[in-house]
């Protein structure tokens, strides 16, 4: 029987394309998600991209400094260190017409990394998306943003930076950004 993600229980870990699993899961995720909430057709399009939105309002509002590892990182402790400074998050939902945190799912981006893992058996354990796993597992057994330990920050610099390029790397950050800042 063949998986979400295609029959490939025959093909060696080094043929498989975890890239292409990841993304697909990715979208899998955020589809449902979009699907279990009411969204009118002017609103489709903003939620089927609302993490380059934000992404993008970030860079405009200058809290983020560039779209890099490093500037995720610094991005992350200022939004540990003093959340009170993001204040501009009700013009970002003006914007978009709704309030879209119901879009940034705490543990979609993270189940990937689980099913491709655990499920389909597809990561060796000495693999950075096993060792990203862990980090962030430890990141949010003590609260993400509280985490005396910084494991989100090793999260992030575990993830090779041609792999950070692309967004579906990204969301699980802007997934937790927002969620800080807006509850």
């Amino acid at each position: 029987i063949c998986s979400l993600f295609s029959c490939t229980a025959s093909k060696s870990v080094e043929n498989v394309d975890l890239d292409e699993k990841f993304d697909l899961c990715s979208k899998v995720k955020y589809e449902k998600l979009i699907n279990k909430v009411a969204i009118n057709d002017s609103q489709q399009a903003y939620a089927e991209n609302i993490h380059g939105h934000l992404e993008n309002f970030l860079l405009i509002k200058g809290y983020l400094s560039n779209v890099s590892a490093s500037g995720y990182e610094k991005l992350l402790i200022a939004v540990s260190d003093s959340p009170e400074r993001f204040s501009d998050f009700e013009e970002f939902k003006s914007e978009l017409g709704f309030d879209p945190l119901f879009l940034f799912a705490s543990n979609y981006q993270a189940s990937c990394y689980d099913y491709i893992i655990d499920q389909l058996k597809l990561v060796k354990s000495d693999s950075w998306q096993h060792q990203f796993r862990e980090y962030f597992w430890k990141a949010e057994a003590t609260g993400f943003f509280e985490d005396t330990e910084h494991n989100i920050i090793k999260a992030l610099r575990i993830i090779p930076k041609e792999k950070f390029n692309s967004i579906v790397y990204r969301k699980l950050f802007l997934d937790l950004i927002y969620w800080k800042l807006n509850n």
